[in-house]
């Protein structure tokens, strides 16, 4: 039972839709992989691909750490993950729509942003 949401998500069903959910990750690391292979000289390892907002901002020197790194964090990969597993836990417990569900799962991961980008920019 999740205390979360009242409803019945066993740990195999949660545990299952976050291991789905975390495809897209996988094609981002085959994406770098090629991006690597292709133009290594110009390869950045802390922002490896152009799918987050990040790519577009100047390095920390010039804009700030604790922008630039919600910026980095803001990614098409992580976004579709998010979906992912809003659905997916729309799908198995039934009484949670689809807007509680993404509500569920992007809250927790706004504040982990908000503090490791925190935490980030007082100790780099």
């Amino acid at each position: 039972m999740c205390k979360i949401t009242d409803v019945a998500l066993s740990f195999k069903q949660l545990f299952a839709m976050s291991a789905w959910s975390s495809i897209p990750r996988v094609v981002a690391g085959a994406l770098a992989i090629v991006v690597m292979t292709m133009n290594p000289e110009n390869f950045n390892l802390q922002n490896p691909l152009a799918f987050n907002l990040g790519h577009y901002m100047e390095p920390p020197p010039n804009s700030g750490k604790f922008v630039y790194s919600v910026a980095t964090s803001i990614d098409l990969f992580t976004i579709w993950s998010i979906l992912l597993l809003a659905i997916g836990i729309a799908a198995a417990a039934r009484k949670v729509s689809f807007s509680k569900a993404i509500m569920l799962v992007a809250v927790p991961w706004i504040l982990w942003v908000v503090v490791a980008s925190g935490f980030g920019s007082m100790f780099s």
